[in-house]
């Protein structure tokens, strides 16, 4: 292979990127490249905490603060996303069937939004920040990080969760934001930092999941279990 052909090889590694799209958005063990079929996802599985645990472990190990719950933030998204894109992904007809990815039909389909759309999912989303909420956010990030003062419940957030899930429009949205000074809500700006930021972690994560003993870990605690 001439030098040419090695540096566009390296700059179109459509494996590599399908994986990241993979890791970061539709959560499961399925090898890529391999046939949509066979790579479905399911909510809240063993894959789609698989991040998180990686920045519970870094949290253990005494990284900063703030840097722990930056992490920890951009790992629950693989784990929300594993309900609004469970199934099998729907491809668009132009697209390598073997690597790309999109919304599954039953939520809508790769050329609809409806998937990650909250009102038209009341319950999945229930369900997603109950999971966040109290199987990781309670038993184990507050633990690990020392505990500190009484958490709420989840009885007594459900309901404000519910009116976000059913609010349908963006103002209906910032509304709710606006409602309760309680909640946290950045200016557009600050959200588009974060977000840069947020882009670094998931290339970060893509690096420490291609690593060769990367999946051993992984597939020893899965024997374990």
């Amino acid at each position: 292979m001439d030098e040419e052909e090695i540096i566009a090889s390296g700059a179109q590694d459509e494996p590599g990127a399908s994986r990241l799209v993979q890791h970061n958005h539709f959560p499961s063990y399925a090898p890529v490249p391999d046939r949509h079929l066979a790579r479905s996802g399911t909510p809240g599985d063993d894959s789609a905490t698989r991040w998180t645990r990686m920045e519970l472990a870094t949290a253990a190990k005494g990284a900063p603060h703030a840097i722990a719950l930056f992490r920890f933030g951009n790992s629950l998204h693989p784990l929300e996303d594993s309900w609004s894109h469970a199934g099998v992904p729907d491809i668009a007809i132009t697209c390598d069937h073997s690597l790309a990815w999109g919304h599954p039909k039953k939520r809508g389909g790769v050329l609809s939004h409806d998937a990650d759309i909250t009102y038209k999912h009341i319950p999945d989303t229930e369900q997603t920040a109950q999971r966040v909420y109290e199987k990781i956010y309670l038993l184990e990030y507050h633990k690990l990080m020392g505990g500190g003062s009484q958490p709420a419940s989840w009885a007594s957030l459900q309901p404000a969760v519910y009116q976000f899930a059913e609010a349908a429009t963006k103002s209906g949205k910032l509304a709710w934001f606006e409602s309760d000074p309680a909640v946290p809500y950045r200016s557009s700006q600050v959200l588009s930092q974060s977000h840069q930021h947020s882009r670094w972690a998931e290339i970060s994560l893509s690096r420490a999941l291609s690593a060769p003993d990367a999946g051993r870990g992984d597939a020893s605690a899965r024997q374990r279990r």
